[in-house]
Order: structure tokens, then C-alpha cells, then sequence
């Protein structure tokens, strides 16, 4: 494997970590709407 192809493959990984953060935090934001917004902030 070339780097270059190694560095796209690195680019694609950090690319889905991003999405499937996102979605776990818009997925938790869901669910915690009965919590006050101040509590959450501490965590």
C-alpha cells in the first residue's frame, strides 16, 4: 500500500468518527431533554 493511499484511507476513518459522534451526540441531546441544560453542562 502507498502512503498516499494510506493517508485517504486515515482522511475516510477520522471522517466516519466525526459522523458517528455526531449522531451519538444529537442521539443524546434527544434524550436528554427532560434534563435542565445546567446539569449537563457540568458533566
Amino acid at each position: 500500500m502507498s502512503d498516499g493511499k494510506k493517508i485517504q484511507n486515515t482522511l475516510d476513518f477520522k471522517a466516519q468518527v466525526k459522523k458517528i459522534k455526531r449522531l451519538q451526540r444529537i442521539l443524546s441531546r434527544k434524550q436528554n431533554k427532560r434534563i435542565p441544560r445546567v446539569e449537563r453542562r457540568q458533566e
